[in-house]
Parts: structure tokens; C-alpha cells; sequence
């Protein structure tokens, strides 16, 4: 599938290349080169973005976790508040009974 360039085609394409200073084959060597450093710092911030997701991850765990135990140990105080309540009622209770037995 060969193409016939017009008259005006052919002038276009010069124009074209006659904006550019460096021959086309440097301008095709720098394009290689910026596409290869550009996948480069693409693939390096792709396993950056990973690790972050990783991390991410990992705190997200771990404050889930914390939050767990936040909430165990305060179950756990109030639990233990109320036993330290009924305690103090056993306590005071047989003394206000030892008071009004000597009363009588």
C-alpha cells in the first residue's frame, strides 16, 4: 500500500521537517531515549505507589486493631468499676447494720 504524495503533500512534509534544526534520525534517537526514561520513572513510581498502598494497608490494620483493644479495655474498666461499685455496697452495708445493732 504505497502512497503517491501529491505536490502539496511533498512541500507539507519538508515544511514539516525544515521547522526542526536536528536531522531526523537524533530527533528519532531523542524520542527512543525520552521514552525509555519515562518508563523508567513510571515503573520506579509504580512500586513506590505500591509500597504505599502496602503501608497504607498496614495502618489501617493496625489502627483497627488498636481501636479493638481501645474498646476491650474500656469495656473492661467499666466491667471492673461496677464490681469495685458492688464491693464498696457489700462493705458500707454491714456496717450501717453493726451502727443501728448498737443503737438498739
Amino acid at each position: 500500500m504505497s502512497e503517491v504524495l501529491s505536490i502539496d503533500d511533498a512541500e507539507h512534509h519538508e515544511r514539516f521537517w525544515d521547522r526542526f534544526r536536528s536531522s531526523p534520525r537524533k530527533l528519532a534517537k531523542w524520542l527512543f531515549e525520552s521514552r525509555e526514561n519515562w518508563k523508567k520513572k513510571y515503573g520506579e513510581l509504580k512500586v513506590v505507589l505500591k509500597r504505599l498502598q502496602v503501608q497504607l494497608a498496614d495502618v489501617r490494620k493496625s489502627r483497627e486493631q488498636w481501636k479493638e483493644r481501645a474498646q476491650y479495655s474500656s469495656r473492661e474498666l467499666d466491667r471492673m468499676k461496677a464490681e469495685v461499685e458492688q464491693l464498696r455496697e457489700l462493705v458500707e452495708q454491714p456496717e450501717e447494720e453493726e451502727v443501728s445493732k448498737k443503737k438498739n
